[in-house]
């Protein structure tokens, strides 16, 4: 999924690491979502931002001690980062439970600066772009959350006047870009018939992603989204499968 969005468009990412865990931990961690950052862009003709966020600095109490290890972390981050060719945005740390403070403050208007950045990044919507969303969004049933490249291309045909291309690949370059922009989510499939637009992200975010990534002490809320989606939490699959990194 993450790969999808982030094909021809850069984005902006934000990576955890758990100070009050020790350096080596954090690094570790730094690394990680660094070389996963790396993976899913690598296609992507623009750098990603990154900003790395060191967690629980309430737990460091030694205010000494916590600027060494911000320094070091700060430097392996920055390090890792350029290994992968993406653009390391900064390192901040945070006490995440006082999201009232000073530094939650610089971090939300760094996170914005960075967006902001990232959306000068991205080519424009031209307007066969703006003809196609506005398509999407006037005839397809607002009951729909998805539908294939080959729905919308039996809708294309059905609609006269649109004055869009029929033509496949034009029609997946549209719509990658209204991804790229946010607008709808669109997997790209060789197969039309394989290709999903999701016109609701809500429902992807929420319903998916949401059910996904449940924590484990999410006990109702995760019996309800297994019961009625289908959908494993990963938490529950680490208990049945612990010898694999899922």
């Amino acid at each position: 999924c993450l790969e999808a969005l982030s094909q021809s468009t850069p984005s902006t990412f934000l990576t955890l690491a758990d100070i009050s865990a020790g350096l080596d931990v954090a690094k570790t961690q730094i690394s990680y979502w660094s070389n996963m950052i790396g993976n899913v862009c690598s296609k992507c003709p623009q750098p990603s931002e990154v900003i790395v966020i060191g967690t629980h600095t309430d737990k460091i109490k030694d205010k000494a001690k916590l600027i060494r290890m911000q320094d070091e972390l700060c430097r392996h981050a920055d390090e890792a980062l350029k290994k992968t060719k993406q653009h390391f945005a900064g390192f901040m740390g945070l006490n995440i439970t006082d999201y009232r403070s000073a530094d939650m403050k610089r971090f939300i208007n760094q996170l914005m600066e960075r967006n902001e950045v990232v959306r000068k990044r991205c080519p424009a919507i031209s307007l066969s772009c703006h003809v196609l969303y506005s398509l999407l969004t006037e005839k397809v049933p607002h009951d729909k959350v998805a539908i294939t490249l080959s729905d919308l291309l039996q809708l294309l045909d059905a609609v006269k006047d649109h004055g869009l291309s029929t033509n496949v690949s034009e029609i997946t370059s549209y719509l990658t870009t209204l991804s790229d922009k946010g607008l709808l989510v669109f997997f790209h499939n060789a197969d039309p018939s394989e290709s999903w637009i999701v016109l609701k992200q809500d429902v992807l975010l929420e319903k998916v992603n949401g059910a996904l990534f449940a924590p484990a002490s999410f006990q109702e809320h995760r019996h309800h989204l297994v019961s009625n989606t289908g959908i494993i939490p990963i938490s529950e699959l680490q208990k049945i499968f612990p010898n694999y990194d899922i």
